[in-house]
């Protein structure tokens, strides 16, 4: 971080000694650093283009170009626009609140103008979750969850004094590559939650889905007509675990605790392989080894108890859930790639959780659509340790002119900051 040295010294009058009346020499100083910020300062730039006019014919004239815009003819700058942005979407800060604050620095902009900035920006980064979504499909293992979005209803007629729609954000996530390298977020904004939306969104996608055992999900698991299904259900050991520890806080005395410990030494087992940073090949070997004969304990108890308990109890409704999903349960210990559950998902649904929380809701639907373009790119981002303000200040100022053929190369896991981009320019020429 950039430093700024203040030195403190002591005034004329300090430097004579008290018994002998001589000149104090300097033997050192004593330093500690304090972390400072400086306020938001806003300015206006004015782009000046040159005209040029031979006054010999007068039949030529040349003007100089100007910068490309984020927005065309728009008075906000990349800097202001991505700050919006992840305020918003990153910070969970509503529209709202930033009027008020720009009105603190005497700026009067409206959070219809600011809405607009958002939609327009959204309009011009489609490209780049599109191009993320082909990448993300090609991986042969997604994770999959959903949250509720409250979305506002056409201001018509028809619709006067009904309440928000309850509209939906579908997350789908998993690594670009092989090996985990490169997290992808997308998120997908939809006016509701049943099948025909993963299967519209993963239709080209075939390999692993890890999700929460939703029956919407059912359709890809499914196969037709003698062909084997598009995706392999990967179930969630993280609900299994809650559910069974919601029947144990309802009764302090249940033998859910049993459960517990024995998911735990399965969870306990993933963390074991994690620290020793093993290859996908040799996990897939540990777990056959270790979480395989820890899988068929439980299973065991399963069958046990599940004729000695009441179907509709905290305690028999955890041991249905986890006897009717067994086979997609297990399914993790045959790939070392996969995980024991989806909690790569619903992490990434706390950001927008977060959000709602703040804005309430979505004020159209297109606000909900614009809302995914923006959160997939600052996840996406987060996940690859990339600021996501750096990052959309830079390509919100390169897209309009960036070749459609080199988009990959604006995208969060491939995208260099502007410093370091020039670099390696120079080393190369």
């Amino acid at each position: 971080m950039p430093r700024e040295e203040v030195t403190h010294d002591l005034s004329s009058g300090q430097k004579a000694c008290g018994k002998c009346g001589s000149f104090l020499s300097q033997i050192g100083a004593e330093e500690r650093e304090q972390l400072e910020t400086i306020s938001v300062r806003f300015i206006v730039k004015k782009h000046r283009r040159l005209k040029y006019a031979c006054r010999c014919c007068g039949e030529t004239i040349a003007l100089a170009k100007g910068p490309f815009e984020a927005i065309e003819k728009g008075i906000a700058g990349p800097n202001l626009l991505a700050q919006v942005l992840v305020d918003k979407y990153g910070d969970h800060l509503p529209l709202y609140r930033q009027e008020q604050r720009f009105k603190r620095h005497g700026l009067k902009i409206s959070r219809s103008t600011l809405w607009n900035w958002v939609r327009l920006s959204a309009c011009s980064l489609v490209p780049l979750v599109e191009a993320m979504k082909q990448d993300l499909l090609v991986v042969g293992h997604i994770f999959s969850d959903d949250t509720t979005m409250p979305t506002l209803r056409e201001p018509t007629p028809e619709n006067r004094g009904k309440q928000a729609k309850k509209n939906y954000m579908w997350v789908y996530t998993g690594p670009s590559k092989e090996n985990k390298k490169f997290p992808i977020v997308i998120y997908n904004f939809a006016e509701g939650r049943g099948s025909e939306y993963p299967v519209a969104f993963l239709k080209d996608f075939t390999g692993y889905l890890q999700a929460d055992a939703y029956s919407s999900y059912n359709p890809l698991f499914e196969s037709q007509e003698g062909l084997l299904a598009q995706c392999i259900e990967v179930a969630c050991w993280a609900h299994v675990r809650r559910k069974f520890f919601e029947a144990l806080k309802a009764n302090p005395k249940s033998i859910a605790k049993e459960m517990l410990e024995m998911i735990g030494k399965l969870y306990k087992l993933e963390q074991k392989f994690r620290d020793q940073a093993l290859t996908a090949e040799k996990i897939a070997l540990k777990r056959q080894k270790l979480s395989k004969p820890q899988l068929e304990e439980i299973h065991a108890w399963l069958v046990e108890y599940a004729p000695q308990v009441a179907p509709k109890s905290n305690l028999g409704r955890a041991i249905s859930y986890a006897l009717s999903h067994w086979k997609a349960l297990i399914v993790y210990i045959q790939d070392g790639r996969l995980e024991i559950d989806n909690n790569r998902s619903e992490r990434c649904v706390k950001g927008v959780v977060l959000g709602r929380k703040n804005y309430l809701f979505m004020g159209s639907s297109r606000g909900g659509e614009a809302a995914a373009t923006i959160y997939s790119l600052i996840e996406t981002c987060k996940q690859n340790d990339v600021d996501p303000l750096a990052y959309l200040a830079d390509v919100l100022a390169r897209i309009p002119t960036h070749p459609n053929k080199q988009i990959h190369g604006l995208l969060p896991y491939h995208w260099k900051p502007p410093l370091l981009r020039d670099e390696q320019t120079e080393k190369v020429a």
